[in-house]
Parts: C-alpha cells; sequence; structure tokens
C-alpha cells in the first residue's frame, strides 16, 4: 500500500488522538476487554459466516439492546466471544481489511482469534488517529496479556483512506466499524467506486443497530460524524452485491 497524494480538509490524526478515543464510545468494552457486542462482535461474526440471528438466539439481550456493552453470562470476556467464534463459524477469512481501527480492538481480536485456529491470515487496518501506533502496542497487551507478544500478524496504515493507494485485489473481507460516518463524502466515495470494481468477497458496516440513519453532525460534532449514512447510501451500496444482512446500521454484503 502506497501514500497517494495528500490533501484533507479535516484532521484525522488529531480528531482521534487517544485522549479522545479513551473517552470515546465503546470504552466500557475496550475496559471489560470484550468487543461491542452490537457492532464489532458481530462484524467479526460475519466475516467468519456466523448470522446475526445466531447471535440473536445464544444472546437474546441484544434484541432489546443492541448497545449491550456488559457481560452475557458465561460469555464474560474476549476469550469467550473467540470461543463462541471458533464453535459456530461458516467461513474463514484469509486476508482482511479493516477501514477505521479506532483502538485497534477488532483487529487485535482477529488475530489471537487467527492464532487461536491455527490459521495464516493477513490482517491490515487503516487508522488515522495520531497515537494508533500506541494502541497497537497496548490493546493486544490489554486484551491478551498472555499472547500478546506472539500477534505479529497486524498490518497498520497510520493515514487516512484517501491518502493510501490500496489494492483491494488482496482482499476477500472488509470490514467497517463505526467508521463510515467519520470519513468525509469526497474522501470516501472515490474508494469505494475502486472497491466495487476490484474487490471480491465480504463487505461489512456495522454501527450500534439502531443508529441509522446518523446525520452529519448527529449523535456527535459535525467534524466527527462528518457525513450522512442513510437508506438511500446502503441501496446504493446493495445495488453493486448480494445482500446477506440488512437490518438498521448493519449491512453485510458479498461483492463478486
Amino acid at each position: 500500500m502506497e501514500i497517494a497524494e495528500k490533501q484533507t480538509s479535516l484532521n484525522y490524526s488529531e480528531l482521534y488522538s487517544k485522549n479522545v478515543m479513551d473517552r470515546s464510545d465503546g470504552h466500557v468494552s475496550y475496559s471489560n476487554k470484550m468487543l461491542k457486542w452490537g457492532d464489532a462482535f458481530a462484524a467479526v461474526c460475519f466475516a467468519y459466516g456466523i448470522t446475526w440471528g445466531k447471535l440473536l438466539s445464544n444472546f437474546p439481550i441484544l434484541n432489546n439492546n443492541n448497545r449491550y456493552e456488559g457481560h452475557i453470562g458465561k460469555y464474560d470476556s474476549a476469550q469467550a466471544q473467540i470461543d463462541f467464534i471458533k464453535n459456530n463459524h461458516t467461513r474463514t477469512p484469509k486476508s482482511i481489511l479493516e477501514i477505521g481501527g479506532g483502538r485497534l480492538e477488532t483487529i487485535t481480536f482477529l488475530s489471537e482469534l487467527a492464532r487461536q485456529m491455527g490459521i495464516q491470515q493477513q490482517l491490515v487496518v487503516i487508522e488515522p488517529g495520531k497515537d494508533a501506533s500506541v494502541f497497537l502496542q497496548e490493546t493486544p497487551r490489554h486484551y491478551f496479556p498472555d499472547t500478546y507478544n506472539e500477534l505479529k500478524n497486524i498490518v497498520l496504515y497510520n493515514a487516512p483512506i484517501h491518502e493510501l493507494k490500496i489494492d483491494f485485489n488482496k482482499y476477500d473481507t472488509i470490514l467497517m466499524v463505526e467508521s463510515l460516518e467519520h470519513i468525509l463524502q469526497e474522501q470516501f466515495d472515490p474508494k469505494f467506486e475502486q472497491l466495487k470494481t476490484q474487490f471480491k468477497g465480504e463487505f461489512i458496516i456495522v454501527n450500534w443497530v439502531s443508529y441509522h440513519p446518523i446525520a452529519v453532525g448527529q449523535y456527535a460534532p459535525p467534524d466527527i460524524h462528518c457525513r450522512l449514512v442513510d437508506d438511500d447510501l446502503y441501496d446504493y451500496y446493495a445495488k453493486q452485491g448480494t445482500t446477506n444482512h440488512r437490518n438498521g446500521s448493519h449491512l453485510w454484503l458479498t461483492l463478486s
């Protein structure tokens, strides 16, 4: 992946510093050493071929509170979430690109999952926040203190997506967890147009299910939630492939 010509009207690096991220949505799950149930965990499940219906049948609390961030019975840790995926997966990704990694908890989780499954997996994350390299060290140590030294397969690109030259052919799975609304439309849309012609695989967008639509400046300042995400946008994305699951903010497509 190469750096393209630099141009931005938002300082993503400062907007998503560690200072900001430590206070942002999901810090409860981070403190609990788990993925957020209704979005990050759901995204990983989709990537591994586990349906939302399967999630709801095992964790019915999500029917009533898709923003739930606490413990669910015996599923009280990232390890328990990993065990659920290991026991229920119907697909095994070979190469995953995450667009907007935040604290890097999802990509860290994926790395430990691959280690425990004994699979070779390419894991690439794009995160423009200036302290992403700090999270690359801290998050694995926080989530998996016994094995973090073995999690060596994560590649971090610490730049906004529009500043990168991406070959989407290299991946079979793309995840966007609470990130689409954080990227200016004029900076992400050209990348999607490239993606839809190059990429073949599972394209997964998630947020809290009920966080849909999200208008510019809704739930967060307009430099944070800086683009409209609504059904018109999802309708356009859905036309590019086969819809496996669509519910509120969740959109899981197969592009071919």
